[in-house]
């Protein structure tokens, strides 16, 4: 494989299980280093700076000037890669950071979360996947746009994509610069510029097709990082930090987090959690950068393949991180700052190290697959079908990439002088994409007939049901109902969808309806 590309070829599994041996042998290097005194701050460098360099190596060789490469991978991907970068994308640097911890706190109704994740992903990969692929769309706006033969569902898909992921992707860069600040004891503002530097790298070349072989690498350095501390835990089990004890006893030992987290989700009633695990489950399934990983196969049956194999690696994930529940603690004690040493009780510091490039290799997976959703949009839908037609293929590519650039600047003002509470935002974007594309979804593929103005009023319907709920409690002051907490307004924007389509589409049947059982007006005679 070249190192700067662009290369054609896909690269092969024997590539990634190279890649893992690698990681291990970098690791075995380094722990026989720190035995021998190597300085601290040398192989934090190499820890971070070894599998950041290969994720920036790919990302340049795999570039492409096609529009069909870059938006949809060629369409070429083998469907065990594409699971492992679905995977990848689904975890995030929060999932990855916070799920032990989370799992700790929350007990039966952690599990439940998680059932919803899986049950979300199940949805898009074979309820949803397969009839994308099938509509050759480039973007889920694109496929909006075909189905229903709409400019203007398409562009409120668009605006809907782009509400729901933006918070996502400012939200992923903000966790990626803070883990970087504590790792290398760095200003957050160095360790931003740090970030959208590595995205540029790794996104800009090639768009989908370097962020798909990119996030197959980020799935293996998780995947290692994961599992080597629990197989160490295992290896030594003393002190009750064996595996199956871990198993066995997650949830108990809530008393090492902070007080105000305690008692989140064990405080929430039957309704309350009920309503929270729905918009998890439907926004699970219409999250757009997972829902995209469809496009870049090459059969609709490969969709479903990926999606079965990005089920097994996350359910995978979930099982590590219950074991974790008991070991890692990411969150030390309340009030005391995270930093190097402390991330991972009981670790020697190389693995310690090795689940921080962990979770900073989600973190690039996820924020690099929000940001190719929003580029490919912006370029495709926005660019190519509502301010230039006519543009050339050659330009739309340019489009993706100045967008690309513009997103990673937009992230860098509002992490280093935020402006909003983007976690709060980020967490809307279940609902958000559950409100406003679940309905439409469900309809465009089991409604015959349905027609885009009745698309385009359940998504209008969807989106006002779940802003209105959230806007209402944040900023008006308007009570919860029945305690349902605004970042579950799903559960109000996604019967809204329904019934506005519903009664549009059924408004429309009637009207041709009496239009056929009209009687003829007579014939005039003409004098």
């Amino acid at each position: 494989m070249k190192f700067i590309g662009p290369v054609d070829k896909a690269p092969s599994n024997r590539r990634y299980i190279a890649f893992a041996g690698g990681l291990l042998a970098l690791m075995a290097l380094l722990a026989a280093l720190d035995r021998l005194g190597v300085p601290e701050t040398l192989i934090r460098f190499v820890i971070f700076a070894g599998p950041l360099i290969a994720f920036i190596v790919v990302g340049l060789a795999y570039g492409t000037v096609s529009p069909i490469g870059y938006l949809v991978g060629d369409r070429n991907v083998p469907a065990g890669l594409n699971g492992l970068a679905i995977g990848a994308s689904l975890v995030g640097g929060a999932a990855f950071i916070g799920l032990a911890d989370a799992l700790r706190l929350w007990g039966a109704a952690g599990f439940l979360i998680l059932a919803s994740l899986a049950g979300g992903l199940y949805l898009a990969g074979f309820v949803f996947a397969p009839y994308l692929r099938r509509a050759e769309a480039l973007t889920l706006p694109d496929y909006f746009g075909r189905k229903f033969e709409s400019g203007f569902v398409r562009h409120l898909g668009a605006l809907v994509l782009i509400g729901a992921l933006l918070p996502l992707f400012l939200a992923e860069v903000e966790i990626a610069g803070w883990l970087i600040a504590a790792f290398f004891g760095l200003s957050l503002k160095a360790s931003v510029l740090g970030v959208i530097v590595a995205l540029l790298l790794m996104v800009l070349p090639g768009g989908m097709r370097s962020l798909t072989w990119n996030q197959a690498v980020q799935a293996v350095t998780l995947g290692v990082a994961f599992a080597l501390p629990i197989f160490y835990f295992w290896v030594i089990g003393s002190d009750g930090l064996s595996f199956a004890g871990s198993v066995s006893d997650a949830g108990i030992a809530v008393e090492h987090l902070p007080p105000e987290l305690q008692g989140m989700l064990s405080s929430l009633s039957s309704i309350e959690l009920g309503a929270l695990t729905v918009t998890v489950l439907l926004g699970t399934a219409c999250l757009p950068h997972v829902l995209g990983r469809s496009l870049v196969v090459a059969s609709p049956g490969g969709a479903r393949r990926s999606f079965a194999w990005g089920l097994f690696f996350v359910a995978v994930f979930f099982a590590v991180a219950i074991a974790y529940s008991r070991q890692i603690h990411w969150q030390p004690v309340a009030g005391e700052p995270l930093s190097w040493g402390k991330a991972a009780g009981g670790l020697p510091p190389v693995l310690s190290g090795f689940l921080w490039i962990g979770a900073f290799a989600a973190v690039l997976s996820t924020a690099a697959g929000t940001l190719v959703a929003l580029g490919g949009t912006l370029a495709h839908d926005v660019y190519s079908h509502a301010i230039d037609r006519m543009t050339p293929a050659s330009r739309k590519v340019f489009a993706a990439r100045l967008a690309v650039i513009m997103l990673c600047l937009l992230a860098g003002r509002f992490v280093i002088f935020p402006v909003a509470q983007v976690p709060n935002l980020a967490a809307m974007s279940f609902s958000l994409a559950a409100s406003g594309f679940f309905p439409v979804l469900v309809l465009s593929i089991w409604t015959r007939g349905i027609s885009w103005v009745a698309a385009l009023a359940g998504m209008i319907a969807g989106i006002a049901g779940s802003l209105g709920y959230f806007a209402g409690i944040e900023y008006l002051g308007m009570s919860e109902i029945m305690g349902i907490s605004p970042l579950a307004s799903a559960v109000f924007g996604v019967p809204a969808g329904f019934l506005a389509s519903f009664l549009v589409h059924t408004g429309e049947w009637a009207h041709k309806f009496s239009r056929r059982t009209r009687p003829p007006k007579p014939a005039t005679n003409s004098v």
